[in-house]
């Protein structure tokens, strides 16, 4: 006799159940303080990991509780990771500035150029400190540290863990009021110079700044802010297979770079096609 749908779905919610209450876990383990279980975060998700691992061992293969427990088991893994990239506590010399970690470095001789990332302006690490980003480098000088205005892409991938799935998504300038995407500060094309329209003559002096595209967002930022930073650009790669590096502003460029060892794309989901002709995918392909 075949289950009815209620029946399916009562046994599914059963086996996750079932599977917090062998890990030690409860539904909302996650909402109790630290040191609930009487070890710190990082030691209960820990031991929860290796649970988990032991109990997918045992469990049939291929079968609903298997695939339940691989989920609740990339889930720890991702907790964990998100827990042991925060400090516990707040060193004296770092400065916590719109979620970023910003810690104070001394003089030394860079082995590259450092730019800051507020003014534009070269970072002479033999002559004076500044400030770097614990979570996502980000470099600015002393003085410009009260002048910041960039959240740290760390608070990002937080709060929205999950790529734009789009090529693309230029919206124009003209949504965006003609104005960078970051700062605000005004960006117009140098081809608009001498331009007019009903007698009206565009002013593109040093009041604009250059629009530089982000191909990941599609926004549209000055040259503060876009680098033209090179990245490979998850939706390209979802529907072309295209690993061609593409320009992208600073804080797109922080953002993939802290994102790229996140497991939260289904390609399954997005594109199944590609199944069909990349062989190397078929191998890692969960059925």
């Amino acid at each position: 006799m075949s289950a009815t749908p209620k029946e399916e779905n009562s046994s599914s919610s059963s086996d996750v159940e079932v599977t917090n209450a062998e890990l030690g876990l409860a539904e909302n383990h996650f909402s109790f303080p630290e040191g609930h279980f009487g070890l710190s975060t990082v030691e209960e998700l820990e031991m929860a990991i290796d649970h988990c691992k032991q109990i997918i061992l045992e469990a049939q293969e291929m079968s609903d509780r298997r695939k339940s427990l691989v989920r609740k088991l990339v889930n720890l893994r991702l907790k964990l990771q998100e827990v042991k990239e925060v400090p516990e506590t707040l060193p004296e010399d770092i400065h916590m500035v719109l979620g970023h970690y910003l810690e104070k470095k001394q003089v030394d001789r860079p082995k590259a150029k450092r730019f800051c990332e507020k003014c534009g302006g070269n970072i002479w690490g033999v002559l004076t400190a500044w400030y770097e980003c614990q979570q996502c480098s980000y470099s600015c000088h002393v003085k410009c540290l009260v002048f910041l205005n960039r959240v740290c892409a760390s608070v990002k991938v937080k709060e929205n863990p999950s790529f734009i799935t789009n090529i693309c998504p230029e919206v124009g300038l003209s949504v965006q009021n003609y104005r960078c995407t970051e700062c605000r500060t005004l960006i117009l094309h140098p081809n608009f110079s001498g331009m007019s329209c009903f007698g009206n003559t565009f002013n593109t002096e040093a009041n604009y700044a250059e629009p530089r595209l982000c191909d990941y967002n599609g926004l549209y930022y000055c040259t503060l802010c876009h680098w033209n930073c090179m990245a490979v650009i998850p939706a390209r790669v979802l529907h072309n297979w295209d690993f061609e590096p593409q320009k992208v502003s600073r804080s797109s460029k922080e953002f993939l770079q802290l994102m790229k060892r996140k497991a939260v794309l289904n390609v399954q989901a997005i594109n199944p096609m590609l199944f069909s002709y990349v062989e190397e995918l078929v191998l890692v392909k969960v059925k």
